[in-house]
């Protein structure tokens, strides 16, 4: 029998949520900057980056020193291309937590993109002292070093920026800051260590290899070269229709040295090392 005046579903579901919300309210007190944030996040997401400076300026005056927060704020200032505010907003975030490696790292690129390099490298270094695993840093340092021509930090720095993360050797093939360094022997080094993290991730042919590194043809084929006389890879070919194509591997005991959770760098270096010796 139904009852008189009984809820509807509808009605018990829109009181639950309602009940549910004041809930979390009472049991997170931070709920309410946690929803702000999470809009702002979602603003930023879909480039809309004025109105998601609002939101998290909203959220700020809910808890006024949240580092999630600032560092938010900050990017969208950065991105915006307001680099005085978003100077703040990172000291501001260092006055909170002066060993803060990403507050660090972003200030030091507010400063590159005033081109205020000297300054830029203050503050990456502050970033690499803080948390000294962190490789974006380093790999922003090797950028700066080598915009005020100091070479040898630059490809040490970014040594050991690829040390770190492999991919920032890829990733600096085409970056232009490292213009200054690019004839460098060191540099070359780095590029045979790309090919070679290439043909590890099973990219056997040139065309394969210039693809998925982004070199240039004849910068590809001297790296191979290079490998190929330090033993470290191996060519044979394979029929292609009426023609044959040259097929590049890893040679067998650097492929057993550098297994896929290895970093790549470091056993290069030890391979490099022994064929150095052995010669």
């Amino acid at each position: 029998m139904k009852k008189p005046f009984q809820k509807k579903p509808k009605e018990e579901e829109i009181e639950a949520k309602i009940k549910d919300h004041e809930e979390t309210s009472l049991v997170d007190p931070d709920y309410n900057r946690k929803k702000l944030f999470k809009k702002g996040v979602n603003l930023m997401a879909d480039e809309k980056l004025e109105d998601a400076a609002v939101i998290f300026e909203q959220a700020l005056r809910i808890e006024p020193d949240n580092i999630e927060t600032l560092m938010k704020l900050g990017y969208v200032r950065f991105h915006l291309e307001e680099y005085g505010e978003a100077l703040k907003i990172y000291d501001k975030i260092l006055d909170i937590d002066v060993t803060n490696p990403e507050a660090w790292n972003l200030k030091a690129l507010v400063h590159y993109e005033q081109k205020n390099y000297s300054k830029a490298l203050d503050a990456v270094e502050k970033a690499v002292e803080s948390d000294p695993t962190y490789g974006m840093a380093w790999y922003n340092k090797a950028c700066f070093l080598s915009l005020v021509n100091q070479v040898p930090e630059s490809l040490e720095a970014l040594k050991r920026s690829i040390e770190i993360d492999v991919k920032n050797a890829r990733k600096s093939i085409r970056d232009k800051d490292f213009t200054n360094v690019k004839i460098e022997e060191g540099f070359k080094r780095i590029v045979e260590v790309v090919v070679l993290e290439s043909i590890r991730q099973g990219y056997h042919t040139l065309g394969a290899i210039v693809w998925t590194t982004y070199l240039d043809k004849a910068d590809a084929l001297d790296a191979l070269r290079k490998l190929l006389e330090k033993g470290l890879i191996v060519q044979h070919e394979k029929r292609d229709g009426l023609s044959k194509i040259p097929i590049y591997d890893l040679a067998a005991d650097v492929a057993e040295k550098m297994g896929k959770e290895e970093r790549i760098v470091w056993n290069y270096k030890k391979a490099t090392t022994k064929t150095n010796q052995e010669s």
